[in-house]
């Protein structure tokens, strides 16, 4: 039953004063009352109910008389995370928020077992201090040998369960791993010389013009593309014998997903010394 405390200024001389109809108590559960060790959690739970209009300054949980399991001051700022090994701890006292506190061990012990004791310190809106307390009777009892068969099966049943669906989700990754590399913007460049293979030497005067000379360069991609991609060409440099037209071109062509080639030309007298072309490819 939730009992209430009221302190008043007369705390300072050690007078207590007991509060009734407050309009504020305590709630306080165990979650189970009566346990298995080991095999099921064991959490405590407290909270100020009905808790508008106070500030609460403090929760603290004792075991018996005087064990402190767990509480949150006001010099933590209001809430309290802790993990441990055998317990975790959450909670808050920030104004205008839920006041509570939570103590839950995942492997409790039969030394677990024993009465605990709830107390809240809050101050209503006239500023009059209240100790809110309420207590619960826990019983932790030993695991028999089914407790534990069952237990473990669950866990096992668990595992399986958690096996296929980080399965599935190592799957999803994978084909959205494929999908991102399928859109993931894959560049690559590079320069192509190909002016000494169209080099022609100056003809004697002749008005006919001389057919096309043209070379070819293969290029290979340093990573393979999933699909042939996109390739531009750009001139970079150029050497032309100048007691003649300026005559050239160059294109890409058999575009695949692991290179292409670059065809350099010019035709009639032009007499070409260096070319340089530039490209790049984009995946589409």
């Amino acid at each position: 039953m939730t009992r209430c405390v009221q302190l008043s200024r007369a705390l300072l001389s050690l007078e207590v004063l007991v509060t009734l109809g407050s309009g504020a108590r305590v709630s306080f559960i165990a979650r189970p009352e009566v346990g298995k060790e080991l095999v099921k959690p064991f959490d405590l739970s407290c909270s100020l109910q009905d808790y508008q209009g106070y500030t609460t300054d403090l929760i603290y949980i004792l075991k018996g008389s005087s064990t402190v399991i767990a509480k949150i001051p006001t010099e933590n700022k209001g809430d309290v995370k802790l993990h441990s090994k055998s317990f975790s701890v959450v909670g808050s006292i920030s104004p205008g928020s839920f006041p509570y506190l939570n103590v839950t061990w995942t492997r409790p012990t039969e030394d677990l077992s024993g009465q605990y004791t709830c107390f809240i310190h809050a101050r209503n809106a006239v500023g009059v201090d209240s100790l809110y307390q309420s207590t619960v009777q826990v019983s932790i009892e030993k695991a028999t040998f089914k407790d534990l068969f069952d237990f473990s099966a669950t866990l096992a049943s668990q595992l399986e369960e958690t096996n296929s669906q980080l399965s599935s989700i190592s799957n999803k990754m994978s084909a959205a791993n494929a999908e991102l590399n399928m859109l993931r913007p894959n560049v690559q460049e590079g320069t192509v010389s190909c002016g000494i293979a169209v080099t022609y030497t100056p003809a004697p005067p002749d008005p006919t013009c001389f057919p096309n000379r043209e070379s070819r360069h293969r290029v290979r991609f340093n990573t393979t593309y999933a699909k042939a991609p996109s390739v531009t060409l750009s001139l970079t440099s150029f050497d032309v014998n100048g007691d003649f037209n300026s005559r050239y071109y160059f294109y890409s062509t058999k575009v695949t997903t692991e290179g292409f080639e670059v065809v350099c030309g010019t035709w009639c007298n032009t007499v070409i010394y260096g070319m340089h072309v530039r490209w790049q490819a984009v995946n589409k």
